[in-house]
């Protein structure tokens, strides 16, 4: 992303201004990568300028709950409650094929459902009698294995992913990849 979204940076921040500062510092708080250190960078070297309230929000998503179903010898269907504090609460959703390596084979945003409510729409596997029985996992654990499975999928040559893995894979790394771990420097030593 730093190859093709670094000139598209420069083109906002040479025409400059309010507009130019807002889209710099939205995308630092987007991006977890490089790309993002850049933009932050960036828009540091503009002039200081009033931001509206809403910025401080833009990026500030936390996964409040995690569920977790296996099915042993196919795979990990994971799904992260996000909450991100403008009354738009969703869910990532993971599926993570064992038999492929663990990679990220579905990626999927949905509305909140209570996964642990055997009433739940679409938790009874479809027409083959199977039940996904999921349970609650540690937040932290969960997007960690998420985040390792996309990880594992970009690395893959030609991975056989579903047609919504690309749509939903920078918001699935931006919900699982803490901002603090990538604002934390190195102590100096």
């Amino acid at each position: 992303m730093l190859v093709v979204g670094e000139p598209i940076l420069d083109l906002f921040a040479d025409v400059g201004g309010d507009g130019a500062k807002r889209v710099l510092t939205a995308v630092a708080r987007i991006d977890r990568g490089p790309l993002g250190v850049v933009a932050g960078a960036m828009a540091g070297a503009l002039p200081a300028t009033r931001m509206p309230v809403w910025m401080s929000q833009v990026g500030d998503a936390r996964v409040t709950r995690a569920f977790s179903a296996y099915s042993p010898g196919d795979g990990e269907a994971i799904f992260l409650q996000v909450d991100d504090n403008r009354d738009e609460a969703h869910m990532v959703a993971a599926f993570i094929s064992e038999r492929r390596g663990g990679i990220a084979k579905q990626l999927g945003v949905i509305r909140v459902i209570d996964l642990l409510d055997p009433q739940t729409p679409g938790s009874d596997g479809g027409d083959d009698g199977l039940r996904l029985q999921f349970r609650e996992v540690d937040p932290i654990l969960a997007c960690r294995r998420v985040r390792i499975a996309v990880d594992r999928t970009d690395k893959h040559a030609h991975p056989p992913v579903g047609e919504e893995f690309s749509e939903h894979r920078a918001l699935a790394i931006a919900r699982v990849t803490p901002l603090s771990i990538v604002l934390r420097q190195p102590a100096a030593g």
